[in-house]
């Protein structure tokens, strides 16, 4: 589900929310807030794996993809 930026930060990588097009999806019960489909996606993979504690382990966010990458250019 995506819609207007309210603030805050993406739960996946911690990045700042965009003002449109925030992604959100359910995780332990509760709403979270996501930049782009990537993360959102990420999110839902990882909690349909279930490997949910991954959010509960962590010891910081999960960086975002530089999408400009060399290695990606393929």
């Amino acid at each position: 589900m995506a819609d207007g930026g309210s603030g805050g930060t993406c739960f996946h990588c911690g990045e700042d929310l965009p003002q449109r097009g925030v992604r959100h999806a359910a995780l332990g019960g509760q709403l979270h807030a996501f930049c782009c489909a990537g993360c959102g996606a990420a999110a839902v993979l990882i909690r349909d794996a279930g490997l949910a504690d991954y959010y509960v382990l962590r010891e910081r966010e999960a960086p975002r993809v530089d999408a400009a990458a060399e290695r990606l250019s393929a």
